[in-house]
């Protein structure tokens, strides 16, 4: 049936006070969308990518970076990207989630290592794979007096910059990529550093702005320094902006 016959049809349909042909209308015309993000991230990305592609006719082939990438699925921001053939460099320093990302998903570049200013610093762990691992010994407190829970371990991990991080993933891939950071309390702390060199500018950043607390602080500090560096906010959910490069083509 092509596609104006198919389009008859189901106003045919819809003009029949009926409500379980109504029903199967909608169902028929529904497009399921299924999300791997806590929040619905990667349907915002999915929606400004497909907005891009309406307007320019390109569908844009990306990388990503994937900074605190936690788990490779279960509240992944950017694993329906990897399901659709684009790969990147996921940065998460917890050593239990080392194998079970590099046996989910063997075409991303995974480092066990934290983002940070300095050399070496210490990953506090409520467990194994808890979301809430983090570096930020203030964070750490926050959540153990607001959670009732106990950190259990404290591990020594190897730290790089964010300009480090992405230098390294430049020379692996060459697409415009996508920048993710979720660092539980260190956000703002690495984006501050960071003066965005014209070869190491993401075309598109997803970051935690607002703390487990809900602090209105980093949000503001965080959009400020974005916004001096030319980015603007397109999105939002309740945790994560997601800001575009103004100075870029790609975000068209």
């Amino acid at each position: 049936m092509s596609i104006s016959a198919r389009t008859r049809a189901l106003e045919f349909l819809l003009n029949i006070d009926f409500l379980r042909v109504n029903l199967m209308v909608e169902r028929m015309t529904a497009r399921a969308k299924t999300s791997y993000s806590i929040y619905g991230e990667d349907l915002l990305i999915q929606g400004i990518l497909d907005r891009r592609s309406m307007k320019t006719g390109e569908n844009l082939r990306l990388s990503f970076v994937d900074i605190g990438a936690w788990r490779p699925m279960r509240g992944s921001n950017t694993y329906f990207l990897y399901k659709k053939g684009m790969y990147g460099t996921a940065i998460e320093p917890n050593p239990y989630l080392k194998k079970l990302w590099q046996s989910t998903r063997p075409n991303d570049v995974f480092r066990s290592v934290a983002c940070g200013n300095e050399e070496s610093g210490k990953l506090n762990i409520f467990h194994r794979i808890a979301a809430s691992n983090t570096l930020d010994t203030v964070f750490a407190d926050e959540i153990m007096q607001s959670q009732q829970i106990s950190i259990v371990d404290s591990i020594g991990v190897t730290m790089s910059t964010l300009e480090e991080i992405l230098i390294e993933h430049k020379r692996i891939f060459s697409e415009p990529f996508i920048l993710d950071i979720d660092i539980e309390g260190m956000d703002f702390e690495i984006i501050e550093t960071f003066e965005f060199p014209p070869s190491l500018r993401p075309f598109m950043i997803l970051i935690e702005d607002v703390s487990a607390l809900d602090a209105p602080k980093d949000r503001n500090q965080i959009a400020q320094h974005l916004t001096r560096h030319g980015y603007e906010m397109a999105a939002r959910t309740i945790a994560t902006a997601v800001y575009l490069d103004k100075q870029s083509n790609y975000s068209e």
